[in-house]
């Protein structure tokens, strides 16, 4: 009736529908977004980049609030990307290959119609500009997608490194907030996974203040082997929307797209049938105390 459905799997893929879905709009070809009894969404195209050799970009400040310079920064991202990349599929790994364009000096999220775009990894020491109501956002991945397609243009990270300090150690008794934890998890929606039932998964919901999601449990592997299915041919280049640009693609007064909240929400500015889709990653609870 809306689409094809999703397969059987535990792990969900981040779909295009409309959350304002109406029975008027079914004239329309709209899809609504319809939770199945895994809490995926059961109908739509699946988001997916047009190409297995994705790029991606640090904002060059990086965090002083959390003591992570840019060098850090990309080293940790860098290894995230490994994580899924190198991921085993049975044997082999997936079909997917991810390049470094470099550092960039925007500081915004959007996505440029006639200009240079890069998908940016940044961080909010000074404010987090989003409102949630479901606990306290550590990061949000924004993706700006074609709604009938399903295909992904670009992709923005933002970490919340001002209502949370991000660590980086590896001793436990140490750490508030793993970065490399949360940088694995929001990779796993830039990649085109939505969030997961499955609570030990990488791709929960719900971030629990340790190193644990720093790794790939069976969910997050059979979702990334299933976008990204091995033994398929790599790109040979990994090309960004209307060309790679390390500044801002507008003025500073201008903030372009608007940043959505979920499916279906259009994009100021955006060409019809484009829409950015934001996840979020919620700290539910604190670690446990360390130990003197």
């Amino acid at each position: 009736m809306f689409g094809q459905s999703r397969s059987a799997d535990a792990f969900c893929r981040s779909r295009s529908c409309d959350d304002d879905w109406t029975v008027s709009d079914a004239t329309y070809f709209k899809i609504p977004c319809v939770k199945d009894d895994q809490d995926c969404q059961a109908f739509g195209p699946p988001l997916h980049w047009p190409t297995n050799c994705l790029s991606f970009s640090v904002q060059s400040d990086g965090s002083t609030n959390s003591a992570i310079d840019l060098e850090l920064a990309e080293a940790v991202i860098e290894a995230a990307f490994e994580t899924w990349a190198l991921a085993d599929c049975g044997g082999e790994t997936p079909s997917l290959s991810v390049q470094n364009r470099g550092n960039v000096e925007c500081r915004r999220v959007e996505y440029n119609q006639d200009e240079g775009n890069a998908n940016i990894f940044l961080f909010r020491d000074d404010a987090w500009p989003h409102k949630s109501n479901i606990g306290h956002q550590l990061a949000l991945t924004t993706t700006t997608y074609n709604v009938e397609t399903g295909e992904i243009l670009d992709s923005d990270v933002e970490f919340n490194t001002h209502g949370a300090t991000f660590t980086t150690t590896d001793d436990e008794d140490f750490v508030q907030v793993d970065f490399a934890s949360v940088a694995t998890h929001e990779i796993g929606h830039f990649l085109g996974l939505s969030h997961t039932n499955q609570y030990m998964a990488t791709m929960t919901a719900y971030m629990h203040g340790t190193t644990w999601m720093r790794t790939l449990e069976p969910d997050d592997v059979a979702g990334v082997c299933a976008i990204y299915p091995p033994g398929e041919p790599l790109s040979s280049s990994c090309p960004v929307r209307h060309g790679f640009s390390e500044k801002c693609g507008r003025p500073a007064e201008d903030e372009g797209c608007a940043i959505g909240t979920g499916r279906g929400r259009s994009a100021t500015g955006a060409a019809p049938g484009l829409v950015l889709f934001a996840l979020s990653l919620v700290l539910r609870r604190v670690r446990r105390a360390r130990r003197r």
